[in-house]
């Protein structure tokens, strides 16, 4: 190979390393910081050398602010940029957006293709989203719990404890005690408190 090539792709390859550690780091900073001002400002530097998670948290902040619109705007356009990058917990909120039509136009189509997709990449939390996002467009439990299912064996807590509760209250499936005492037990086991007291409320009333 070239040696000016060689050089080239070694100084990017390191400059890319530099970004995502750095990255981290600043998003690190701004989580343990009590300062809200400096928070913010971490999550900025963090956002702005494409660490995504600093996008999110970012986006999250333009979130709660204030419920002028300008300031959703700007967060669904860090929920995008994290998603692009890769973060599929940007890609998350960047559904929600469109789930709740919050900077854009409500558009259930792109919530759903959108959340999909990170379910499909192996994201338990993408897919109890999804599944609450078929809840509320149409009340398609079964639907749904296909989702909770998926997202319950991908060990994601909340996964668990909707397809508990679809099989406590028989929404889109045979109600069934045994397994909801079993779906909020897992949720207990992976360390989700309400998983236990579901689990024990249950218990007492249903021994």
């Amino acid at each position: 190979m070239n040696r000016r090539l060689m050089t080239f792709f070694l100084i990017f390859f390191t400059a890319a390393l530099f970004g995502q550690s750095e990255g981290e780091k600043l998003y690190l900073q701004g989580k343990e910081n009590s300062d809200p001002v400096k928070r913010i400002t971490y999550f900025q530097k963090s956002c702005k050398i494409n660490y995504g998670k600093g996008c999110v948290a970012l986006g999250i902040y333009h979130q709660n602010i204030s419920s002028a619109e300008h300031d959703y705007l700007k967060a669904h356009k860090l929920f995008q940029k994290a998603c692009d990058l890769g973060e599929q917990s940007g890609c998350i909120q960047l559904a929600k957006t469109y789930d709740d039509g919050l900077g854009v136009k409500q558009d259930d189509n792109k919530a759903l293709k959108i959340m999909q997709g990170v379910c499909d990449k192996g994201f338990g939390n993408g897919c109890t989203n999804l599944g609450y996002v078929y809840v509320r467009k149409g009340g398609d439990y079964k639907k749904a719990n296909q989702y909770f299912k998926k997202a319950c064996d991908l060990k994601d807590t909340f996964g668990c404890l909707a397809l508990g509760a679809s099989y406590e209250e028989g929404l889109g499936l045979k109600a069934d005690i045994k397994m909801a005492k079993t779906m909020f037990k897992k949720a207990c086991e992976l360390g989700e408190e309400q998983g236990c007291h579901w689990h024990d409320n249950l218990t007492q009333t249903n021994p």
